[in-house]
């Protein structure tokens, strides 16, 4: 079984931004899921059905990896 990766381990500069100063980060390349927008995210009507179609595409395309590469993450 692989090991879970952690993110916030490997990328620890990028997870904890500091409160007292600006730093400017690089950001490596990543394949992400996302959904594209404006307005209030707790109002729009196409915020939620973006959510709605993004999430179970997520979820199932994280089990598949998970089942792939044999991790429980």
């Amino acid at each position: 079984m692989a090991a879970k990766i952690d993110l916030k381990k490997q990328y620890k500069e990028l997870y904890s931004a500091s409160q007292k100063k600006v730093a400017l980060v690089e950001v490596p390349e990543q394949k992400i899921l996302s959904i594209d927008g404006k307005g209030d995210p707790n109002t729009s009507i196409a915020f939620k059905e973006g959510l709605e179609t993004l999430f179970p595409v997520a979820y199932k395309t994280k089990c598949q990896l998970n089942l792939l590469i044999g991790t429980d993450n």
